[in-house]
């Protein structure tokens, strides 16, 4: 299904898959909206994703790019499968159980990888079989965010006041505090230089 909402005077909400690399392509002639990519910019600055630069964005991800070629993966896979073993023998002690959320499992699971590759530290989740604090703050802001994700001033107000957003705020602060760190031990993030924003 192929859709094109008009949804403000200079807005256009497009349901179409063939779209993608024409608006989001490298050679996209699309910018991105000042309304919504700028909220968080007095925050932490830009990152690769809100970037409205192409040429910024471009130097970026080349650097992000060597995170994520054939060597660097293979380079995570042992961390991953220590993951992927625990994640394993935390099911087989849960097999007893009349019922087991398997969704809980698997978000453990993920953020304790994006941890481990991204922070050089995992949260832990598996292990202690619940949330992490920080991620549970993160999801617990994820409602009001979205809600004011939508309402571009709205969601400017929020991070400028910290109303309703605190826990995401805290977060931001927690990463920046844990890139800093990581920074200063050797080898940034997936082995590429860092980008402390």
């Amino acid at each position: 299904m192929k859709l094109i909402l008009r949804t403000g005077p200079r807005e256009l909400n497009i349901f179409d898959v063939d779209a993608i690399p024409i608006i989001h392509g490298p050679t996209s002639k699309c910018r991105k909206s000042t309304a919504w990519y700028d909220n968080a910019r007095h925050i932490e600055g830009l990152s690769l994703q809100t970037t409205q630069d192409k040429t910024d964005h471009r130097d970026r991800r080349r650097i992000w790019d060597r995170g994520f070629n054939a060597k660097a993966l293979r380079d995570y896979e042992p961390r991953i499968n220590r993951h992927a073993r625990f994640l394993l023998d935390r099911l087989r002690e849960q097999a007893s159980e009349p019922s087991v959320r398997i969704s809980n499992w698997i978000n453990f699971y993920s953020f304790d990888v994006m941890g481990d590759i991204g922070f050089n530290r995992s949260f832990g989740m598996l292990e202690k079989g619940k949330e992490d604090d920080m991620i549970k703050a993160v999801h617990d802001s994820m409602s009001f965010f979205t809600v004011l994700s939508h309402i571009p001033w709205g969601m400017a107000l929020a991070l400028r006041t910290s109303f309703g957003v605190k826990e995401l705020l805290d977060f931001f602060e927690w990463v920046h505090n844990v890139l800093v760190e990581r920074k200063k031990v050797g080898p940034c993030l997936l082995n590429v230089r860092c980008y402390i924003l």
